[in-house]
């Protein structure tokens, strides 16, 4: 059996595993990615759970997007600033003597989930990773659409509402402010898991507010790309997905036009799709 080492770089934690080419995991290991901290300390962490790993053809990086493909570059990198335009893949490459391959992580989850998840028996998904920011991909006949410069399915920046504050570069009122893990933090200073579990009234508001607007953002992806179904994942779903789920679809019902309100709007099932993706990409 062959293997590939995958690894899932996120806001958060950094995870890696072997894959094998059954999409199975061994070996899953993880940190905190230091996401705040200087490229060389980011990059020393890596390596520092790459190193233990032997017997495997390719590393393969599930890195927040968008990205460079050509040069292996992160384009832009809201939630890990350091690693905008740094050589992570090839300084890896060297450091391992290995083939370093880059994919966006969202896209990695997304070729999972519908190769062996909840998108497997439909021939097109979009899958939004709800987490600390918000990103997705379109895959259609088991294939990643990335578009003309790597830039295909970056919703994080689609505008739901003009009249919300500044908050980064990203425009005003782009959803992964209004909505991500990260900016439900900032809106109502406590921890994302808090929010949720909390009775307060203006924290159940926030919450209310952005069920509206992710089902904004899903019924204007399917206006573009008419998917056959939505695969919904990441660390927010995973967790709390029960208490703003029925909000949101009630909402999309709402929104979309009358022949998408039917579009199923599908939980993610892999536990680790980002790292099965990845591992997967490597042998495609």
């Amino acid at each position: 059996m062959k293997y590939n080492l995958a690894l899932d770089l996120g806001g958060t934690n950094v995870r890696t595993a072997l894959v094998d080419e059954r999409g199975n995991l061994s070996h899953l290991k993880a940190t905190s990615s230091k996401a705040q901290a200087r490229a060389l300390e980011i990059e020393n962490n890596i390596k520092e759970l790459l190193v233990t790993y032997t017997n495997y053809e390719k590393l393969i990086l599930a890195l927040p997007g968008p990205l460079d493909y050509e040069r292996k570059l992160m384009r832009m990198a809201t939630n890990i600033p350091a690693l905008q335009g740094y050589p992570l893949a090839a300084n890896l490459s060297v450091y391992l003597n290995k083939e370093v391959l880059v994919e966006k992580d969202s896209s990695c989850a997304a070729f999972a989930e519908a190769l062996l998840g909840s998108g497997r028996n439909y021939e097109s998904i979009y899958y939004i990773t709800h987490s600390t920011g918000i990103g997705g991909c379109f895959i259609e006949n088991k294939k990643i659409l990335r578009g003309h410069c790597g830039f295909a399915g970056e919703i994080g920046g689609i505008i739901i509402d003009r009249q919300r504050e500044k908050v980064n570069h990203l425009n005003i009122g782009a959803i992964e402010n209004e909505a991500s893990g990260l900016n439900l933090e900032r809106k109502s200073a406590k921890p994302a898991s808090d929010l949720f579990n909390s009775d307060d009234i203006n924290d159940k508001q926030i919450i209310e507010t952005m069920a509206y607007d992710l089902a904004q953002l899903l019924a204007t992806i399917a206006l573009v790309l008419d998917p056959a179904c939505f695969v919904w994942g990441g660390g927010v779903a995973r967790h709390a997905s029960a208490k703003y789920f029925p909000m949101m679809l009630k909402h999309f019902r709402d929104l979309a036009q009358p022949c998408q309100k039917d579009i199923p709007v599908i939980l993610s099932t892999l536990a680790e799709p980002g790292l099965v993706g990845a591992g997967l990409l490597g042998f495609n």
